[in-house]
């Protein structure tokens, strides 16, 4: 049999980016399943300092940089010329569809199978890109859920699913006292309740809505047991610019002292609930400040202007804890970050669009059940409703009007604590929760048990790097074909 050649285009597979992570846990797999394919590498936002992340999972002599300039970033200069001095059987581009445009402007005439494995984050995806689609020989979604959503505006175009894994020996659950010297590294003690955001710090993100939902958990409270009416301490005033770097939202603090009666229904009997200020911190392991990459100032004054970073805007001050030293590309070691995960009591992605949500992922590999916004192709995995975050609306996007989602952040704050409170008589004076409902660490320790039993089944690397041989062995190859002939998708 002939050896195949493969050109595979994403992210330089040593960054620390989703793209990157994906390739270079796919490649390394079939590598040792099939030793005789050779592989070659167009390598996005090539960084030479990432050498010492990594082993060389493909020859160095076989990686191709593009150039850090606006043209050729993604390969519109340094494709071509790859192209015209090697044949390549199969161009596997991992990356959104607008990234893929060399590759697919070269389909029309060059002698290559093209695979795009591609996200869809949101709905409707755009007909901008429905060339690019098309040019695709076999195109394969990240998740179903993306899937359902691509055929309702493209039906006459043929999809696949392959889903992302994570390596179930790299993220794994630690003995307690492991986890209890990482919360000591991070000045926590076990008995404080740890809250994780792992996104990167971008409007996709939704980060605002998290330290505001966030901000409400840990307020003080009263509930009105008759109409179910909950006042916190924090009061949102005005929203405006919804996804801007320079959003505003202002809040005021409320006395809870001077609420007698029930501002809807006039009951006077109340339930109280005390603050959780001290027993409850989020961990945002994210690029922070200023020049912000394409997110939010969280701690700094925007160059040097009113108001300050998020956590002043809401009142978190001592209340948010974050990693030091990253930045976009250059993370934490596998293992740090396994570490970091696994400090955590829930993690959270609470986005706008999600493609995947491969963090989310690697959280409940690890043993820390995740909540997420309920939208995107992380449902596809996080299955259970009380881990699901509720829409409060969905916001067109500019030029494409591709639909983001804006959480609930009164649903984000029930779910929170849903898995905080060990008392579920709390949760019914709060909410009117049933008495006999499971919560708190009970919940947690459930849904972590099952939740890596899941990854272990179904979103195993090893099998995943399985479905894509089975995929690239089994696809009819173009200068292969006989007259006639036509490329076919492959079932997985």
């Amino acid at each position: 049999m002939k050896k195949l050649k493969i050109l595979c285009c994403s992210d330089y597979f040593k960054i620390h980016t989703g793209f990157a992570c994906v390739a270079r846990n796919i490649i390394q797999r079939i590598r040792k399943l099939n030793p005789n394919i050779e592989w070659h590498y167009l390598a996005w936002f090539y960084d030479p300092r990432a050498e010492v992340n990594y082993p060389d999972y493909v020859d160095r002599d076989k990686v191709y940089p593009t150039e850090r300039t606006r043209e050729d970033i993604y390969g519109a200069i340094t494709f071509p010329k790859i192209i015209e001095s090697k044949k390549f059987d199969i161009v596997w581009v991992i990356g959104d569809a607008w990234m893929s445009e060399p590759p697919a402007r070269h389909n029309i005439f060059k002698n290559y199978t093209f695979i795009l494995y591609t996200p869809i984050d949101s709905t409707p995806p755009s007909l901008k890109f429905k060339h690019i689609y098309e040019s695709a020989d076999v195109l394969v979604m990240y998740t179903r859920w993306g899937q359902k959503v691509f055929a309702r505006t493209f039906p006459n175009i043929k999809t696949t699913v392959i889903p992302h894994g994570t390596d179930i020996n790299t993220f794994y659950p630690l003995p307690e006292d492991e986890k209890i010297k990482m919360r000591d590294r991070m000045g926590t003690g076990k008995n404080i309740f740890l809250v994780g955001n792992f996104n990167r710090n971008q409007p996709r993100k939704n980060i605002p809505e998290h330290l505001l939902a966030f901000r409400l958990f840990i307020d003080a409270w009263k509930s009105c047991p008759k109409c179910g009416m909950v006042y916190f301490e924090t009061k949102i005033k005005e929203i405006r610019n919804k996804f801007s770097p320079d959003r505003e939202i202002d809040i005021e603090r409320v006395d809870l002292s001077k609420i007698k009666k029930c501002s809807r229904c006039g009951s006077s009997n109340l339930y109280e609930g005390e603050s959780k200020k001290g027993k409850a911190y989020l961990f945002l392991h994210m690029v922070f400040n200023s020049p912000p990459e394409q997110g939010w100032n969280i701690t700094e004054k925007p160059w040097g202007g009113d108001p300050g970073g998020l956590v002043e805007m809401y009142d978190l001050e001592g209340c948010v804890l974050h990693t030091e030293g990253i930045t976009v590309g250059r993370g934490v070691t596998d293992d740090e970050l396994n570490k970091l995960y696994n400090a955590m009591d829930l993690t959270v992605n609470a986005s706008a669009a999600e493609g995947f949500g491969l963090t989310s992922l690697e959280s409940m590999s690890a043993g820390t059940t995740p909540l997420v916004t309920n939208y995107g192709g992380h449902v596809d995995f996080v299955e259970r409703d009380i881990q699901k975050i509720d829409i409060f609306l969905y916001r067109p996007q500019p030029i494409t009007n591709a639909l983001w989602a804006i959480p609930d952040v009164f649903d984000f704050v029930k779910k929170l604590d849903l898995f905080y409170y060990d008392d579920p008589e709390i949760l019914h004076r709060k909410y009117g929760m049933p008495r006999s409902i499971i919560c708190g660490k009970k919940l947690r320790e459930l849904c972590s048990k099952e939740d890596r039993e899941k990854v272990v089944k179904y979103y195993n690397w090893d099998n995943i790097a399985k479905m894509w041989l089975q995929l690239f062995e089994s696809v009819k190859l173009k200068h292969r074909l006989r007259p006639g002939d036509r490329i076919r998708l492959t079932k997985v």
